[in-house]
């Protein structure tokens, strides 16, 4: 008999309600039992909730049968556990917990109901819950992971706004009014350009001395033409470089409004007849021999007008300020780079040059660094003409709807920069929304897992009780929660 004593009983957790079924701990109909009990419970509740220790004990997920007995003794220590001669509790609230832990002992239900609850919390409530709260922390990680990374980007992206705004020269607070204002910077440009020119007349002297000898050309006027012409000309006017004459039709209208401006009275001679007119009011005008029958507008249109306006404005452009002349100077430019470039290429070279022998001694004494000068000199020239920022302000001289694409695509790209703090945003919301899921789950993983435990103490005393107090272990998963 002692070594059966010393002898635990080993149940899994999972098979304890069969357990005892099979051995007649409970009866196999117990479950209809425990509904009936439950909700007297549910109505029993509401009587005892004033007892703040006996809210307490109730304040689990679930009330079974060992909070009942503890509900029972706290009700007999506050309403007394005094009998009639009937042995009935006098206290109404102790008679009615006292039977309903009569009722959860009859046929030993209690003990299919705990067993029924320990291993539903063992096998969904708790893993459902840790892998909530796995779940909550994860998404806390993601968005704070993504949170940083959109804000990497919203910080590249205002990055290029700033880098796009720096490249134009412009604040980027009112970018059309700005870009329009980059306009009057355009002269500087031009000035800056025919600063630099005089610097290319030795390599323009030394492509012409080259042509001249290599291809037996008594005269090279014709060679860089818009280059040698603003280097001796300047930066003169197109019509001036059409006609050889300065244009005067500038001149005169600034003249006519000095003229306006400073108060002068323009007096029209209508003739003697309006003066006589203006004596006599019943007087009749006489017009002379005009036949106004014979007066035609015919030929006079307003698109005449405009397209001599038109040509009159091309024409006191500056060179630099006209595309097609501007393109020419380019194309000069281009044709005496390309042509250093060969030639400091036939100068590094090993074999001898076909006309060596031929070429003066102005020819002679270049060497390929005197020619990489000039080819750095007139690159400069070709990318201040060319450079990205000069080719904005051409356009947005020559096109207003350039300028409102270039103000749109500025606006977009400040809107994308902008775009990330909103998902910033919303992702902040919800890990604020998934850290209160997972301040309200802890505390209910941590309550539940010592309800469990003390459970299954509760659980294994009662089925020790029933074998002469021998041990009992309930193995498996219930151990690790």
């Amino acid at each position: 008999m002692m070594e059966e004593q010393l002898i635990p009983i080993d149940i899994h957790y999972n098979k304890l309600l069969d357990w005892l079924v099979d051995r007649r701990h409970c009866e196999p109909k117990w479950l209809g039992q425990v509904k009936l009990v439950q909700e007297k419970i549910t109505a029993a509740v509401k009587g005892v909730a004033d007892n703040e220790e006996i809210s307490k004990v109730l304040k689990t997920s679930r009330i079974n049968y060992f909070h009942c007995l503890k509900v029972l003794e706290l009700l007999k220590v506050a309403e007394g556990d005094q009998k009639s001669l009937f042995g009935q509790y006098t206290s109404q609230k102790v008679k009615e917990w006292a039977n309903i832990v009569s009722q959860y002992e009859k046929k030993n239900c209690y003990l299919a109901d705990a067993a029924q609850q320990l291993i539903r919390n063992v096998q969904y409530e708790i893993p459902a819950m840790k892998k909530q709260i796995t779940k909550c922390q994860q998404q806390c990680q993601d968005c704070i992971k993504k949170s940083s990374e959109l804000e990497a980007h919203s910080e590249l992206l205002r990055d290029k706004y700033r880098q796009s705004c720096s490249d134009l020269g412009i604040m980027g607070v009112n970018v059309k009014e700005e870009l329009l204002c980059l306009v009057d910077e355009l002269p500087s440009v031009y000035d800056k350009v025919m600063k630099m020119l005089p610097t290319l007349q030795p390599a323009v002297s030394y492509y012409k001395s080259f042509v001249e000898i290599a291809c037996s050309r008594k005269s090279t006027n014709e060679l860089l033409p818009m280059l040698c012409y603003l280097n001796d000309n300047g930066n003169v006017t197109l019509h001036q470089w059409k006609t050889g004459e300065a244009p005067q039709v500038e001149e005169q209208q600034q003249h006519q409004c000095s003229s306006v401006a400073a108060g002068d009275e323009l007096v029209i001679d209508w003739g003697e007849g309006l003066k006589e007119a203006e004596q006599d009011n019943n007087a009749e005008i006489d017009f002379g021999d005009i036949d106004f029958n014979t007066i035609s507008l015919e030929g006079i249109t307003t698109s005449d007008i405009t397209t001599e306006q038109s040509v009159m404005s091309q024409d006191t452009d500056t060179l630099l300020a006209n595309v097609t002349t501007r393109n020419k100077l380019l194309d000069d430019l281009m044709e005496l780079s390309g042509f250093l470039g060969q030639r400091i290429t036939e100068l590094s070279s090993d074999t001898d040059f076909p006309l060596a022998g031929q070429m003066g001694d102005t020819l002679q004494v270049q060497s390929s660094q005197s020619i990489q000068d000039m080819l750095s000199s007139v690159s400069d020239v070709i990318g201040c003409i060319t450079a990205t920022r000069t080719q904005h302000l051409y356009m947005i001289k020559l096109s207003p709807r350039y300028v409102d694409r270039l103000a749109d695509d500025l606006a977009h790209q400040l809107q994308l920069s902008r775009r990330p703090a909103i998902q910033i945003t919303t992702l902040t919301s919800k890990r604020e929304e998934a850290l209160e899921v997972l301040g309200n789950t802890e505390p209910l993983l941590s309550n539940l897992i010592k309800e469990t435990k003390e459970l299954q103490k509760q659980i294994t005393e009662e089925v020790s009780k029933r074998y002469n107090n021998r041990m009992v272990h309930l193995i498996g998963e219930i151990n690790t929660i």
